[in-house]
């Protein structure tokens, strides 16, 4: 019987040696992976999403009140807290915090008083938009 038992762990050791040999060089002439993450830019209107949550309530182009939409109104306090999002080829592009900050930095800066236009450069994670830069458009 232990001659039978030196040969299966024999063999599993051979096994077990092949599947771990096989799996390195499987691993090791694979194609590095490539980022899921591409970079993309949108041009658009730059609101607070606060603001932008009552626009889309009214089902209604948005383009006339994005225009009235004042410098004022995206730095209150209550509005700037909910961050930014910008209006895009008829789609709303919410930034992430690190580009509501970036975005509220570029009204701060704009010498506009309303219908503020941007550019936004970033990728998009978990449905918001990571914005790498804000930049007004004229």
């Amino acid at each position: 019987m232990s001659i039978f038992r030196a040969l299966i762990h024999s063999f599993f050791v051979a096994v077990m040696a092949w599947v771990f040999s096989s799996a390195t060089l499987l691993t090791a002439f694979a194609p590095p992976a490539q980022s899921q993450e591409k970079v993309e830019t949108f041009s658009g209107y730059l609101i607070d999403k606060s603001c932008a949550a009552s626009i889309k309530n009214d089902h209604l182009d948005p383009t006339q009140r994005l225009k009235d939409h004042t410098r004022a109104c995206a730095l209150e306090p209550s509005c700037c807290e909910a961050g930014y999002t910008v209006y895009s080829g008829g789609k709303w592009i919410d930034l992430d915090a690190a580009g509501s900050q970036l975005a509220q930095k570029v009204i701060k800066a704009s010498k506009k008083n309303k219908a503020h236009m941007c550019k936004i450069t970033g990728v998009f994670k978990r449905n918001e938009f990571h914005a790498s830069s804000v930049t007004e458009v004229n």
